[in-house]
């Protein structure tokens, strides 16, 4: 039991950190690797922190997290990459509203493709990790074999 409860806690706050990373390296791809002043990693940053939680809930609600799921499924990948689009929406449009200000499409686009690979690249490694650690011994699913009695 917490075994399961805490893979499920790392791969929430993992994928969390991973959203605001590729936000952080869509901002470095536009920019550069220099701090502008019009619009501030800061602010930026700030406001894809902000947002994180609202997708990490839609992404929640497509039951991606499943620990015995299959991550490699096309279905997943869409699911993800929907949950991406949710947030780079969601990025948008609380910038605009926190700072009045329109900021670069690329960043944002940048910013939706770079997670939405990096999300389901992760998705996948985590399916092996947790498969691994939940099989040990002793394992938190273990097979049931129907039709077999405990005496025979």
């Amino acid at each position: 039991m917490m075994r399961r409860f805490i893979l499920l806690s790392l791969w929430l706050l993992s994928d969390l950190a991973l959203f605001i990373a590729s936000y952080a390296l869509a901002y470095f791809a536009k920019v550069g690797w220099i701090f502008s002043s019009d619009l501030p990693i800061g602010d930026f940053l700030g406001v894809v922190a902000a947002v994180s939680p609202v997708w990490l809930l839609a992404l929640i609600t497509t039951r991606t997290f499943g620990l015995t799921r299959s991550q490699g499924t096309v279905r997943n990948a869409a699911y993800i990459a929907y949950a991406c689009v949710v947030g780079a929406a969601l990025v948008a449009l609380a910038y605009y509203f926190v700072y009045a200000q329109v900021f670069s499409r690329l960043i944002l686009l940048t910013g939706l493709v770079v997670s939405a690979v990096a999300l389901w690249l992760w998705h996948l490694v985590f399916e092996r990790v947790a498969r691994t650690v939940l099989s040990s011994n002793p394992p938190a699913y273990p097979t049931l074999v129907i039709g077999v009695t405990r005496e025979s």
